[in-house]
């Protein structure tokens, strides 16, 4: 054979193979993006590319003319065992194919992302090719080992909220034992190259999806229902305190789940609230209205999504429902009536006006009421029914905080005097002591009353503040306070909510109709009007934490804890989400923890284990005095130990001698379990450990204690 011949038969043969190789690299591409690492996918693809050259500077090598006639009729007949490069490249390729998804699955949009991830460095050039290893057993155990650590430096820097710089010095010393870690915290960390953000109504929004959401959310707990019961929130959320710049976050969340985790739905950005509620919302509409027409099928199974409740504030409610705003005269949601301007103050005196239905609403019978249309009134919800009051917000920060202000700083007629206010503020700290561990934020002084957030005024008006006020402020102001304390009380009880809920409705009417008559009209804001309708919604919603923005607050700030600089605050939470992964957070699934030999052990049972602490969903028990207070068959006691035969547990508990009702205005307080206790504890009785029903909060009143059971 001439030189000429066989320098053509040789180009014949590349061209033939790089016509194949061409089509595998595709090929290869597409089988590599399964929902894995980024580098999981460049480290295969890699090593496909490594395989193919080899084979193709193999065949190209081989002198034997017979062979290569052989290789290219076997390519122009499109022969299914192909040889040389291409069956070293089928041979990888069908390794994997079983776990991939079709090639058509490639064109969804997301096969852009593969290229940019072949390089390994700034310049492109692939490491995995210039590799001079050729043992892919071993580079494919370093490589799972990698995988590995980068899983778990990712949910590391999740938890902690980690910068970027932390994480690269982190993978300089990883990667002195195993060198194949990327250098980049952005690879380890998957994080979004490009945001996609719009302009949209005075400011930019960035729409992670609804849909997405709640996927997300299924992946991670199972749901045996195949209704999805979904609420939605929204609120501003101010990001600096030299700037206006603030967020607008649309949050979801699966009210069916014990465990309550919102998920983002979109994120708005701007100096002030957007301008307009309908360009805000209309991505979330679209797919809210679609989900809610066409079912949601996800892991073979068909769900289908109801719109359960839209939790805002009332400036949030006004905004996106698109009617007059609580400073206005037919400013209520709730009830038709035109409100009074008293002292410079909207005021609504009315307790039994004609109630707004969805009907009404939705023919915008009341024109004084109404803006325009609401971008909600195109979906499959209730305007007046799914928008309920939150308690959080018309309560713990209106009303509640009104009381403490109006004796602190309001008129003299309602004002208390400064050894009342300390002698309150000195009861208060005395009870930090006594406060359980499941109450995040400890009893403050009133001096310290502007800094009170809501959690601590919910405190305060279920807990703390019946006891301290007893016997410090007038009676009349008592007893008014514990009309609104005991009617949330009751509504937030999942025990009584039910059977006493046409109680609480009668208690927080004549709390309203007194305070007017105590502190004055001019003091019935919307807050304190609100209140008349709270036992409604728990008809419709239960008991008000199911609707409350409890949930939501925590999440908000969660969100603003993501910023790390005022430049692109909208990018920066964008980026930081990409980074996690949507994790419930469960409880430990041990009853029984923490092991000791302390006793008390009675005698029937003096071959067993015992523990200090008892674990559920609801509640901790343990041995420390402030979390020891239980309520055992009906009755308060204080738990001593915990016990275990076999599989079988038990508490070893002492009740108290002298049980009392607290109060009695207005009606016994045990009917609430709530007591008064005092005396010498009884002998150590043992019960099954299934007998507690109720955690308590002991808090002292002098000689005697108060037990009142958690809700929270």
């Amino acid at each position: 054979m001439g030189v000429l011949q066989e320098w053509k038969l040789k180009a014949e043969i590349r061209w033939k193979i790089g016509e194949q190789l061409s089509l595998h690299i595709v090929l290869l591409m597409a089988f590599c993006y399964k929902p894995v690492t980024r580098w999981t996918r460049k480290r295969r693809l890699d090593d496909g590319l490594r395989k193919a050259l080899h084979a193709i500077d193999t065949a190209v090598s081989d002198s034997d003319y017979d062979t290569q006639q052989q290789v290219c009729v076997n390519y122009d007949q499109n022969s299914e065992h192909h040889s040389g490069a291409v069956g070293a490249c089928d041979d990888y390729v069908s390794t994997t194919s079983d776990h991939y998804e079709p090639l058509c699955a490639v064109h969804d949009g997301t096969s852009n992302d593969v290229l940019p991830q072949l390089s390994d460095n700034e310049n492109g050039t692939s490491s995995a090719v210039n590799s001079e290893s050729t043992d892919t057993e071993s580079v494919n155990d370093i490589s799972d080992a990698d995988d590995d650590v980068m899983s778990q430096l990712r949910e590391w820097a999740a938890k902690h909220n980690a910068s970027h710089e932390s994480v690269r010095d982190i993978l300089q010393i990883f990667r002195t034992r195993y060198p194949e870690l990327p250098k980049d915290p952005r690879t380890v960390l998957q994080t979004y190259g490009i945001v996609q953000v719009r302009n949209v109504a005075g400011g930019s929004y960035h729409h992670f999806g609804l849909i997405e959401g709640i996927k997300n959310v299924l992946n991670e707990l199972e749901l045996h229902e195949t209704v999805i019961k979904l609420q939605v929130n929204i609120d501003g959320l101010p990001l600096f305190r030299s700037s206006n710049a603030q967020f607008w976050p649309i949050l979801g969340l699966i009210a069916n789940f014990v465990v309550k985790e919102p998920f983002i739905v979109g994120l708005f950005y701007g100096n002030s609230k957007p301008s307009s509620a309908a360009e805000y919302l209309e991505e979330f509409i679209q797919e809210c209205s679609a989900v809610q027409r066409d079912f949601l099928w996800h892991m073979d199974k068909l769900y289908t999504v109801q719109l359960t409740a839209v939790v805002c504030d009332m400036p949030a409610r006004t905004f996106v429902k698109n009617v007059k705003g609580h400073t206005g005269y037919h400013g209520c949601d709730k009830c038709i009536q035109e409100g009074l301007y008293v002292a410079n103050r909207m005021t609504f005196p009315q307790t039994h006006a004609t109630l707004r239905t969805d009907e009404s609403f939705a023919s915008l019978s009341d024109s004084f009421h109404h803006l325009g249309t609401s971008p909600f009134s195109s979906l499959s919800v209730g305007m007046i029914t799914c928008f309920p009051i939150d308690y959080m917000h018309a309560v713990c920060l209106g009303v509640v905080r009104k009381l403490l202000y109006l004796w602190m700083k309001g008129p003299l007629r309602t004002r208390l005097g400064g050894r009342c206010i300390e002698h309150i503020s000195d009861k208060l700290l005395a009870l930090k002591r006594c406060v359980p561990s499941e109450f995040a934020r400890k009893p403050r002084s009133l001096a310290e009353l502007d800094r009170w957030k809501a959690t601590e005024l919910r405190q305060f008006v279920l807990y703390t503040g019946p006891v301290c006020l007893n016997g410090v402020i007038p009676r009349e102001m008592y007893e008014n306070f514990m009309l609104l304390s005991s009617g949330v009380y009751i509504l937030l009880s999942t025990e009584h909510c039910k059977e006493l809920i046409e109680q609480a409705q009668s208690i927080l009417l004549n709390f309203v109709e007194h305070f007017s008559k105590l502190y004055g009209e001019e003091y019935l804001s919307y807050n304190v009007h609100a209140i008349v309708h709270l036992a409604d919604e728990a008809k419709l919603h239960g008991v008000l934490d199911n609707v409350s923005c409890f949930v939501f607050e925590n999440h908000l700030g969660k969100i603003k804890k993501l910023l790390r600089k005022p430049d692109a605050p909208l990018q920066q939470v964008v980026k930081r989400l990409s980074e996690r992964t949507f994790k419930a957070v469960f409880t430990n699934d041990k009853i029984l923890q923490k092991s000791h030999h302390d006793g008390p052990v009675p005698s029937v049972l003096s071959e067993c284990r015992q523990f200090r602490e008892f674990h559920q969903p609801a509640l901790t028990v343990s041995l420390n005095a402030k979390d020891s207070y239980v309520l055992v068959g009906g009755k308060p006691a204080v738990v001593r130990n915990f016990l275990q035969r076999n599989n079988d547990c038990f508490v070893a508990y002492q009740e108290f001698s002298d049980v009392l009702s607290f109060y009695s205005y207005p009606f016994q307080s045990e009917r609430l379990n709530i007591f008064c206790v005092s005396g010498s504890l009884r002998e150590v009785a043992v019960a099954p450990i299934s007998q507690i029903t109720r955690k308590y909060c002991y808090l002292t009143n002098g000689l005697q204690g108060v037990v009142i059971p958690l809700l929270h």
